[in-house]
């Protein structure tokens, strides 16, 4: 069955401790942990009701943004939480980013980083400079041949904003700080909107969390993976289906378009077509893609198989 279809998927000093609390801090409440230049960024929110193809300042909506591009589902890529923890592995997920991207056929890229506080890992501010470095080197693809993709930064506003992202991927324990985030990082900006999403495994938890308006949620686990090492049987994931009957709830709650349905959990090019089957607006990926010996060719398949 397509279940069974599975991929492998000195101290801590006292200050960068504070680092990591405020910037918990920044995504509950939307309070400006470090100093930060105000850089400029694009940036979507989501429309204000059913069939109206623009957000509320007039630029076009996310969906009608992807469907001038091309068919197909949506295809989000994620980043491994060790993506930033050496120069090595930057330049690594960047090059795998990179070739992701020149497929055509990425939509979304989540650059997903934790810092590391083992003792012989550097100090947080390092660490948060190469996650700008990453977010700005990812950004400047965009225009690159025509590239266009949405560029999104895991529960970290200032290295969103520092390094030119288009928004936030807030957790799904956090979903209720949506709108503080929303009105922080569009002020402290300059620009008019922003993408924001989260993540949910049930519809009780999608029900709750778009009463905040993010723009997409990734809902999950649909098939085993590393991301969650927890969940070891079939019979322990919420499984394919389970995105489409999000979407379904929500479009039968909301009164403006309901925010994008990703896949995620497990997802390769041999299993994506079934929760897109089941009504899911599109799939997520991580190591299936950036593990790849050609990544864009996994893209590729990935959109062809759906």
């Amino acid at each position: 069955s397509n279940h069974s279809k599975q991929r492998r998927g000195g101290g801590v000093t006292a200050k960068p401790i504070m680092f990591l609390l405020s910037n918990l801090v920044v995504v509950c409440s939307g309070w400006q942990a470090l100093p930060s230049a105000t850089l400029s960024f694009t940036g979507l929110c989501a429309v204000a009701a059913k069939g109206d193809m623009t957000d509320q300042h007039g630029a076009p909506s996310f969906l009608e943004r992807k469907r001038k591009r091309r068919e197909g589902p949506w295809i989000a890529v994620l980043t491994e939480p060790d993506a930033c923890v050496s120069e090595g592995r930057m330049e690594e997920t960047f090059s795998a980013l990179e070739n992701a991207i020149s497929s055509r056929c990425v939509d979304l890229v989540s650059i997903r980083v934790s810092f590391s506080l083992s003792e012989d890992s550097e100090d947080i501010p390092t660490q948060q400079a190469r996650l700008i470095s990453l977010i700005q080197r990812v950004n400047s693809l965009k225009g690159q041949d025509d590239l266009d993709f949405i560029l999104v930064v895991n529960d970290n506003i200032d290295a969103a904003i520092d390094g030119g992202a288009d928004g936030v991927h807030v957790k799904e324990k956090f979903a209720p700080s949506i709108p503080s985030v929303r009105e922080n990082f569009t002020e402290r900006s300059g620009r008019s909107s922003c993408i924001i999403g989260t993540s949910c495994h049930s519809i009780e938890s999608a029900l709750l969390s778009n009463s905040y308006r993010p723009d997409y949620l990734f809902v999950g686990t649909c098939y085993l993976t590393k991301s969650h090492p927890e969940k070891t049987a079939i019979d322990m994931l919420e499984g394919p289906e389970l995105p489409g009957k999000v979407k379904s709830a929500l479009s039968s709650t909301e009164q403006r378009i309901p925010p994008l349905i990703f896949a995620i959990g497990g997802i390769d090019e041999t299993n994506a077509k079934e929760p897109i089957e089941f009504g899911a607006d599109g799939v997520a990926a991580i190591r299936s893609i950036l593990c790849a010996s050609d990544p864009a060719h996994v893209a590729k398949a990935i959109n062809e198989s759906s």
